[in-house]
């Protein structure tokens, strides 16, 4: 496997669990109040493009590690969204 290849793979896992700590923190908090949704729609759009960018280039790791940070953000939002209508209501 060329190098850039294996830095392009740990370079994508990076930024992909990068999301991980905020998605658990959020879920045991059960608390997102400080969570930005602009700042998440603006990485969730970059992201989105750089996913196009992949399937234009055909590049599987570029794809797959973009469509994973997406799909991590979505998860981010979701639960900002639930915790936000939940603590609402007390």
């Amino acid at each position: 496997m060329e190098p850039v290849i294996i830095i392009s793979i740990i370079a994508g896992l990076c930024s992909s669990i990068s999301f991980l700590p905020q998605i658990i923190k959020t879920y045991k908090d059960k608390e997102a109040e400080e969570i930005s949704m602009l700042m998440y729609a603006v990485v969730i759009v970059g992201m989105s493009l750089w996913m196009v960018t992949g399937i234009i280039y055909q590049n599987i790791a570029m794809m797959f590690f973009n469509s994973l940070a997406v799909l991590l953000c979505i998860v981010e939002v979701s639960l900002k969204l639930k915790y936000h209508r939940a603590n609402k209501r007390k």
